[in-house]
């Protein structure tokens, strides 16, 4: 990408109110989970606000897999970190079964889940939550908690932008993209301009987030769309 285009593309961003409207969201989503240091109704915070940014179709799959691999550095970091405070939980979910997921935060064993049922839990622990686990027992570590959400916050934000210059990249004026497939309103995209003759180059598939839904709602495996003047239509030739 030459670096007029990539001006051009921090420039939209920039402008666009998009990634704004994200931020904006991700802010209030913290907020929902505390307040004046207390964690709010555990029954009304179930789904982690990553998992919420994915659900509502905010951030592409390959977005939120950075945003995963983020989350747990930071984890695992201030695990480490304050490791003298006893050692360091969070809870990333809630099964069908209503136990709570907790991952250890701890590098060496950041692969390991556990499952706790909320009676077994602090009041006011809830997904979000930092825990820590002294004498056996799992005390809700608020300071950690209000801490650690904040630096997720920050870093979701920077790919929030990151993940929209890339989108804007990939969507160029007078350009033929074939459709893949769907999940729900996620689109899969061929850009049909990638060079098919160059070996170095593959076709560029990617996810696009902002797909008419009209047009999806008839879209097939292999339709062709041209984007002009910012928006996917159908094309003919």
């Amino acid at each position: 990408m030459n670096l007029d285009l990539f001006n051009n593309l921090i420039n939209t961003v920039k402008e666009s109110n998009i990634v704004e409207n994200f931020i904006n969201e991700l802010s209030k989503g913290l907020e929902n989970n505390t307040s004046d240091g207390k964690i709010l109704d555990k029954q009304k915070n179930n789904v982690s606000l990553l998992d919420k940014l994915y659900k509502q179709e905010k951030i592409t799959t390959e977005y939120r897999d950075k945003m995963y691999i983020e989350r747990n550095n930071i984890l695992s970091d201030y695990s480490n970190q304050t490791y003298n405070e006893g050692e360091m939980y969070y809870i990333y979910g809630i099964d069908k079964d209503n136990n709570y997921l907790l991952s250890i935060c701890d590098k060496e064993k950041s692969h390991e889940v556990i499952k706790i049922n909320e009676n077994d839990l602090p009041e006011e622990a809830s997904v979000d939550s930092v825990l820590r686990l002294k004498n056996g027992e799992y005390f809700l570590d608020k300071t950690a908690t209000q801490i650690l959400q904040g630096k997720m916050q920050e870093k979701f934000n920077q790919l929030l932008k990151e993940q929209e210059i890339q989108m804007q990249s990939k969507r160029i004026d007078g350009h033929l993209y074939e459709f893949v497939e769907s999940s729900g309103n996620r689109v899969w995209l061929i850009d049909k301009n990638t060079p098919e003759n160059n070996t170095n180059t593959a076709f560029d598939v990617f996810e696009e987030l902002k797909f008419p839904k009209d047009l999806l709602n008839s879209a097939k495996q292999g339709d062709v769309f041209e984007y002009v003047n910012g928006e996917y239509k159908p094309y003919s030739n």
